[in-house]
């Protein structure tokens, strides 16, 4: 019954409601973001803008969305059925606030650090995850974000962050497997664009954009005016230095902490190889994206220069 609820609520509020979904990805500034986002929540609501973060995402609004496919499936069924009427209700009562946007940032959407590590590659079983979400918001999702940063870094920042949550320190046939995955960030938004065939797809490379919260939400909502952050001195959820790790394996008393050189700098454990591999594929992607920046596919690279015209809608993939 609530799912049939969340249907024809879909389709009422498809034209009074615009959904902007930010996925991420994972290690690219997503806390940052949001924690910047959460300080202005009161300002852009004034504005027509309502965010969903990880404060309502990860309770009940998408408690069945994001469980992995390793989750009983019966229950992981009965929770999506759930959720999705709990979010067309929630949507529907948006819309007769004449709240203009409801501006989704959620990276685990995409999938989860922990998996990306375990299969040694980037966001498997993506086209499955996003149909989730898809179902839900196609009808009313018109614009996506998605930031992406060079795999070196992706890979050492997702092992950083999870060495203390419990993860192995990988090895040198670990990243034999990272380079050599099939998995690039062309993929991973071509998954994207196919789930979702009416919304344009917004790509920032991480490195141009961090710490710059406001930069991101102008490309999220389009230079959307009225819509202020302000600069984020500090930034949240950084990954831990080299002797901070070394700190952690040191507990675990199995020799691993020898593996990371001392020092307070950046945790980089892959080889000269293995980066020189990652960099390569990583330029053939920005290479790919300036030429596919057109339709529905907008790579912005300066925010600047940031065009607002809406995109031709033309395309359901980018090759």
């Amino acid at each position: 019954m609530l799912l049939v609820i969340a249907y024809r609520l879909a389709r009422k509020v498809r034209s009074l409601l615009e959904v902007i979904l930010h996925m991420g990805a994972h290690r690219t500034g997503t806390t940052t973001l949001q924690r910047s986002l959460q300080q202005n929540a009161q300002n852009l609501k004034k504005n027509g803008v309502t965010v969903w973060g990880p404060s309502e995402t990860r309770g009940r609004l998408f408690s069945g969305l994001l469980r992995g496919f390793d989750a009983e499936a019966g229950e992981t069924t009965r929770l999506v059925a759930r959720n999705k009427g709990v979010i067309a209700i929630e949507m529907d009562r948006l819309a007769r606030k004449q709240c203009r946007n409801l501006l989704i940032t959620e990276e685990n959407i995409l999938g989860g650090i922990r998996g990306n590590l375990r299969s040694h590659q980037l966001y498997p079983r993506l086209d499955e995850r996003l149909a989730r979400f898809a179902e839900m918001f196609g009808p009313v999702c018109g614009r996506i974000g998605l930031a992406i940063r060079p795999y070196q870094d992706f890979w050492a920042s997702s092992m950083a962050h999870s060495i203390p949550l419990g993860h192995r320190l990988l090895d040198e046939d670990d990243f034999d497997q990272l380079v050599t995955q099939p998995r690039t960030w062309r993929r991973v938004i071509n998954d994207v664009a196919a789930a979702f065939p009416r919304a344009d797809i917004m790509v920032w490379e991480f490195d141009r954009m961090v710490r710059q919260p406001a930069a991101q939400l102008k490309i999220l909502t389009n230079g959307q005016r009225n819509l202020h952050l302000g600069l984020m001195e500090q930034q949240h959820n950084a990954s831990p230095g080299r002797d901070a790790l070394r700190s952690i394996l040191a507990q675990r008393r199995d020799g691993s902490e020898a593996q990371i050189a001392a020092g307070d700098g950046r945790f980089m454990p892959m080889g000269a190889h293995h980066i020189e591999a990652m960099q390569a594929q990583y330029a053939i992607d920005l290479a790919w994206l300036r030429g596919a920046s057109v339709g529905r596919l907008k790579f912005v690279e300066a925010v600047e220069a940031f065009d607002l015209a809406p995109p031709e809608k033309t395309k359901r993939g980018f090759g």
